[in-house]
């Protein structure tokens, strides 16, 4: 197929970090509700298997796995399911942005795997855009002003979750690059929600 033009892949980007947004901001809401980390994890799991099954269902895709992955699959999973409960767990004690900010250091993260995992040193942009993108950081997580004072317990756990989760969904796409490759992305993303799923459900 030929490559979308700039501007609309442009907009699709908008659109996706939109909907991430919201899902983490309707997480929220589910929280001060009365709702369990478990159970945003599980129903956000649960909808995405459901949903993605019927558009490959609908598409005519095979739904067999190529050999050998089926297991890695279940091993990627598992990481994301660390990654969602953590994520979660780091929304409902920290305000939703600062939760988010501080999970989106998963590309250094990741950057860093690869160069201990395979040697491969990350570019000249990769390596100015991690100070910045750690400087930007601190300045909202107010390190300096926080040095002065303990930081709250909640807040404390928040952040530890949300770095918990960056971590773990480092290691899950460094691995997904690596061993589900050749694997159709909404096949791999029905395998690894549906380990979610049942792992969170029980």
């Amino acid at each position: 197929a030929a490559p979308l033009p700039t501007l609309i892949g442009a907009v699709l980007l908008l659109l996706v970090a939109t909907t991430f947004a919201s899902n983490h901001i309707a997480a929220r809401l589910a929280f001060d509700n009365g709702a369990s980390v478990a159970t945003a994890v599980a129903a956000r799991s649960i909808t995405t298997v459901v949903v993605v099954a019927v558009l490959l269902l609908a598409s005519g895709a095979s739904l067999r796995p190529p050999a050998g992955t089926f297991g890695r699959a279940l091993v990627v999973g598992l990481l994301l399911t660390v990654q969602s409960y953590c994520l979660y767990a780091a929304v409902a004690r920290l305000p939703v942005a600062l939760a988010l900010l501080t999970f989106n250091v998963f590309p250094i993260l990741l950057a860093l795997v690869a160069w201990i995992v395979t040697g491969q040193r990350p570019g000249r942009r990769t390596l100015l855009a991690m100070p910045v993108i750690l400087l930007g950081l601190a300045l909202a997580l107010d390190v300096v002003g926080a040095g002065a004072r303990s930081i709250e317990g909640s807040r404390a756990s928040g952040l530890a979750f949300a770095l918990a989760a960056s971590t773990t969904f480092a290691v899950a796409l460094f691995l997904t690059t690596r061993w589900l490759g050749t694997m159709d992305g909404r096949l791999r993303a029905v395998l690894t929600m549906a380990t979610v799923a049942v792992v969170v459900l029980a």
